[in-house]
């Protein structure tokens, strides 16, 4: 149990946390993750794909999408992971909310993964700008559960994922203009 939490913490490390080299970003790169909330989760995310360096905004909101959907594939793996050793009620509902959002989160995403078009996109622009339009709905369902390492491991992961999410909704927001929802 302890190895394969380990293992799920070293791929989300690994894919949301690492510092990745900017010196081989390009511009449109680093100018498209600076016109984000959050440009270091955005160089981080997109540097590791060779892509990202030659992409346009389109491009970067798809590879956004992309990674957002394995980082929220890795976390809501996590969170339920953890759920096999919690006892405590208030606990247990913390953790398991927290999932839930992450994999409705997912599915939105992968669903855009599938049908990559204006229209998809669009509605997926609208979903996040409603969902990430209040405060942390895990850091709220989770405020009254006792304190421990897992509350604070699966609360921590929630949130730098939704500043992944924030970073995708402000590139496919950048790469909106000259999108049609007729598709």
């Amino acid at each position: 149990m302890a190895m394969a939490r380990s293992q799920l913490a070293a791929v989300f490390l690994a894919v949301l946390v690492s510092v990745a080299p900017l010196a081989g970003a390009a511009d449109n790169l680093q100018d498209a993750c600076n016109r984000t909330l959050f440009p270091k989760v955005c160089i981080q995310a997109l540097t590791t794909n060779p892509e990202s360096r030659t992409a346009n905004a389109r491009r970067l909101a798809e590879l956004s999408v992309y990674v957002a959907a394995e980082v929220g594939t890795a976390v809501a793996a996590f969170a339920h992971h953890e759920l096999n050793g919690v006892k405590e009620d208030a606990l247990f509902k913390c953790v398991d909310s927290c999932s839930d959002d992450i994999e409705e989160a997912v599915a939105h995403l992968s669903a855009l993964t599938r049908e990559l078009t204006d229209a998809k996109f669009l509605e997926v622009k609208a979903w996040l700008s409603a969902t990430l339009g209040g405060s942390s709905t895990c850091e709220d369902t989770c405020k009254d559960a006792p304190i421990s390492e897992i509350k604070n491991a699966v609360v921590t992961k929630s949130l730098e994922f939704e500043k992944l999410l924030r970073v995708t909704l402000d590139l496919i927001t950048e790469a909106s203009g000259s999108m049609s929802a007729d598709e």
